[in-house]
């Protein structure tokens, strides 16, 4: 398919062209203090509800880090009367989603739901706001902050350690943004102290609502004057003033638990939402593409990019670079230092790829409906005006290189720098935890669970909602090609994608990695003298910003162009000129060699990646290549070009492969060029599909221990061999595993043992499998875990006779299956979900109609066959004394069991 040929571009046109964007926020603020942002977008049948509290880490009081972070837990668990609903068990029953986090400078809540529950999301929120010390009893309060300490003592590795160090340095542990967000000093805390806290913190004058989806403007306010409009209350703690760090060109050394010697070299960088922030954005890009080309040019050199440090009213620009040979590390740093230098003087080759990459990332952004509460509360918290992204797009626009040299100038200077020497301290790189001390109790709490009525089981359900109806526009060209039109004209972005009907499957037995490297080494050829024309054409496309990805499954192979929407045929030209005249370029292998070879020999003994292969290989057999480790450094490496040209030449072809353009654009402009430009290709026939031998699970149950003493937590995946049809019994699956997540929420919040639940099924045309995965607390990892595999007995034995749980779950199911987001990448993404598994474009729209009529019998008897015990297998991970202990109250004996040992 590759053309040898000058670049066709069709009836292109060059030239400037009009944005034509407006953000359509709305900006208030109440008589209470509060503020208030409001964005419509009819694209959705969703509504979002997000609460922004301007406090944060920062505002831990002394002695007591990690108080902003554990409050932020407790909100969820105030009940308004004893033994009735929680904040969390409300949403849990209003919203499709929920969740929290806490930094430095902020803590945020978010909901989604569907648009009719928006009065009551905003209600619930409001509750929130005014929660009281008697709405959180005292076992409530101790299970929680055991939970918050056992979860930062999961997620405390040797990396964290080193970050916990280099802030200290930087700002001292006495500043806002010295310490982290969370830490041992709450296991003190007190329940007066975090009522407290809320109390002097959690006011209206001190908070950020925002309401995006599919409202009405004047129901929403209504619904927010009757759940605001009578708070009055103030704060009575002011915000924690943030200095900037005090660098003086000073080098400091450390060691660390890290593979090789790493240099971090700190700048100050100005508050986000500033006048001078895109002038910094603009300098962080060019100075990443200075350090990758640094990456690539030395040999010695293993890593180079830039990152930022610190909270969000005063940041650090972090440059970092990482060597083979420790004795180089100032060497280095000098490099690094002198690739700084030159953007004062850079060229628009670095500059315009880079301003156009940004303003692609900031309309991405905007068109997304997930997430947008949070960017848009960023704008009245941080920036001083209302313009939010529309102000960010045209200030990235008129910052000009003299501006960007100037700041360059002002702001990489080695004198207002501090340079961070990190060296191996000999120790193996594990991620290893840190042991935080908790109080070692038992907690045996009765859950609430929404009542319902048990004979809404027994019929149909009816749906309030219904899924947004896209307008999806098919059509044939000549030479085979399927092409999928999704025209949103309110979408400030275009998204294309091509996909072949061939992934992982379709590498021969001794080629694994080909399919993706294949994909991931595809790359224009810049390196070739075109016509003066041409390279003009080809200039201005490279500076329009377009984002190229790649991905491969197991049975499609999908090239991505994705751009703001004003130039949307000019983004589609990428895409076609990737995969019409794309090679290899030597270049760009060297590249991938050269990180191949670097992390050949330092790969950690991965204990989740041990513990899995021996999970695959019992659920699937072993041999199976679902049960395979993936490809190593030797295998990728014997991979040559003219194999990568041959699989291209074998499997990417217009005939059976499918283009989907979905976003903002001209529909006969777009028509034309595609016409213009994939209709070019021929029609040669694609080869046959590929298949994927079926799965020989071994009979279980079946058990695994994984010892790894460098571990302080124990966590559990529990799989099952599955013999339902992932397409036939999509419907029974769904409400299946809603009712697994819901049992496993009540051992989890009964006990408040096991936290990062998760129940998905896996898998593809070679088989599948249930997996669930649990981390547990080390000292009642025993009880959880068999808490955990009870509930899963319960299930597979008796599904047909909880009708409750069923009514719950078939109604959560549905919600998820009806929650229609918004964005052309989203609609791209369910668009590309049904051409890779061969799905009809209704497919969808038909499981919502499945799961409105599936019954409790349907569900027992996937139940039944997919929760079989003699199809299940257990792997524990944990240092030896604990796993033992959990397979002995599991009534199983370590020496009888399959053992890995990793770790020391």
């Amino acid at each position: 398919m590759r053309s040898v040929r000058s670049p066709r571009f069709g009836s292109l046109e060059q030239g400037k062209r009009d944005y034509g964007i407006d953000h359509g926020i709305a900006l208030m603020r109440a008589k209470n203090g509060m503020r208030i942002a409001l964005m419509q977008d009819t694209r959705t049948n969703l509504v979002g509800v997000d609460v922004r509290y301007l406090v944060g880490a920062a505002e831990d009081p002394p002695g007591r880090t990690g108080m902003a972070h554990l409050v932020e837990h407790l909100l969820f668990t105030a009940r308004a009367e004893p033994g009735g609903p929680t904040i969390s068990d409300e949403l849990s029953d209003t919203a499709l989603s929920h969740n929290a986090w806490t930094n430095s400078d902020e803590t945020h809540y978010t909901a989604m739901g569907f648009e009719d529950q928006l009065a009551k999301l905003v209600s619930i929120e409001a509750r929130r706001m005014q929660v009281t010390c008697d709405q959180i009893d005292a076992a409530t309060f101790e299970r929680e902050r055991d939970v918050v300490l056992a979860e930062d003592t999961w997620r405390h590795t040797s990396h964290e350690t080193l970050h916990d160090e280099l802030i200290a340095t930087l700002w001292g542990r006495k500043h806002p943004y010295g310490h982290r967000v969370s830490s041992k000093e709450i296991a003190q805390a007190t329940r007066e102290e975090a009522c407290a806290f809320i109390a002097s913190h959690y006011a209206p004058d001190r908070s950020i609502l925002v309401i995006t989806g599919n409202f009405r403007t004047e129901a929403a306010m209504k619904a927010v004057t009757a759940a605001f409009g009578k708070l009055m209350r103030r704060s009575t703690a002011g915000r924690t003033p943030v200095e900037p760090a005090v660098l003086i060109g000073e080098t400091s050394t450390h060691s660390a638990d890290i593979d090789e010697a790493t240099a971090f070299i700190f700048f100050n960088a100005p508050s986000w939402g500033t006048s001078q922030w895109m002038q910094h954005e603009l300098l962080s890009a060019m100075l990443r593409t200075e350090l990758y080309t640094l990456d690539e040019r030395e040999e010695w050199i293993t890593d180079a990019g830039v990152m930022q440090f610190g909270g969000v009213r005063a940041p650090l620009l972090t440059a970092v670079v990482s060597v083979s040979e420790p004795a180089r590390l100032n060497e280095a740093v000098e490099k690094v230092f002198a690739a700084a230098a030159t953007l004062v003087n850079e060229s628009k080759e670095v500059s315009e790829p880079a301003r156009a990459r940004l303003r692609t990332r900031l309309v991405s952004t905007y068109d997304a409906f997930m997430g947008a509460g949070s960017w848009i509360a960023d704008f009245p918290q941080y920036s001083s005006h209302d313009g939010f992204f529309v102000e960010e797009l045209a200030a990235l626009d008129r910052t000009t290189l003299v501006e960007v040299a100037m700041y360059a100038n002002a702001t990489l200077d080695r004198t207002h720098s501090h340079v961070a020497l990190v060296r191996p301290s000999g120790k193996q790189a594990l991620t290893t935890r840190a042991e935080v001390p908790t109080r070692r109790r038992e907690h045996d709490l009765q859950p609430w669970r929404t009542p319902v009525d048990p004979s809404e089981a027994s019929r149909p359900l009816d749906t309030r909602v219904s899924r947004v109806a896209n307008k999806v526009e098919e059509m044939m060209l000549r030479n085979g090609m399927r092409v999928l039109l999704a025209h949103d004209p309110h979408s400030p972005l275009v998204d294309a994608r091509v996909v072949f009907p061939y992934g992982s499957a379709a590498e021969p037995v001794d080629r694994r990695g080909l399919a993706k490297l294949t994909a991931h080494l595809l790359a224009n050829d810049t390196a070739r003298l075109y016509r003066r024309v041409d390279a003009e054409r080809i200039d201005f496309a490279r500076e329009l910003g377009t984002q190229l990805d790649t991905g491969v499954g197991e049975r499609a192979t999908v090239f991505t162009a994705r751009g703001v929407a004003t130039f949307a045929d000019w983004h589609l030209w990428r895409l076609f000129w990737l995969l019409d005249a794309g090679i290899f370029p030597d270049d760009v292998v060297a590249a991938f060699h050269k990180s191949l070879r670097e992390s050949h020999g330092k790969e950690e003994e991965d204990a989740d990646a041990r513990g899995d292969e021996a999970l695959r290989a019992r659920l699937f057999g072993a041999g199976h290549p679902y049960a395979q480790r993936a490809p190593g450094t030797a295998e990728l490496l014997s991979i040559s070009i003219p194999e990568l040209e041959a699989f291209r030449e074998s499997y990417y072809r217009a005939n059976g492969a499918t283009l989907i353009v979905s976003g903002g654009f001209d529909v006969a402009v777009m028509k034309r060029t595609i016409e213009e430009l994939f209709g070019s290709w021929d029609g040669e026939a694609p080869p046959p599909p590929v298949t994927v031998p079926p799965g020989a699970p071994e009979k279980g149950p079946g058990w695994v221990a994984v010892l790894d003493e460098d571990a302080t937590q124990v966590s559990v995946k529990i799989g099952f061999s599955t013999t339902s049809d992932p397409i036939r019994d999509v419907a029974a699956r769904q409400v299946l595993r809603a009712i697994l997540e819901d049992r496993v929420r009540v051992v989890r919040e009964g006990l408040g043992a096991t936290y990062n639940v998760s129940v998905d099924y896996i898998g593809g045309i070679g088989g599948g499998a249930l997996l669930v995965t649990s981390d547990l607390e080390r000292d009642r990892s025993g009880k959880a875990l068999v808490a955990l595999v009870n509930e899963l007995v319960a299930v597979q034995t008796r599904a047909s006779t909880l009708t409750e749980d069923f009514v719950r779950a078939r109604r959560r199911a549905l919600g998820r299956a009806l929650a229609d987001s918004a964005g052309a990448t989203v609609l791209a993404n369910e668009l590309e979900a049904t051409v890779s598994m061969s799905l009809p474009l209704s497919f969808f729209d038909a499981q919502v109609s499945e799961i409105t009529v599936t019954t409790p019998d349907v569900v027992a008897a996937v139940a039944a066959a997919d929760l079989a015990r003699e199809r299940m297998v257990v792997v524990i991970h944990g240092p030896r004394d604990a796993v033992k202990a959990t397979l002995e109250a599991a009534d199983q004996r370590l020496e009888l069991v399959q053992q890995l040992v990793v770790g020391r």
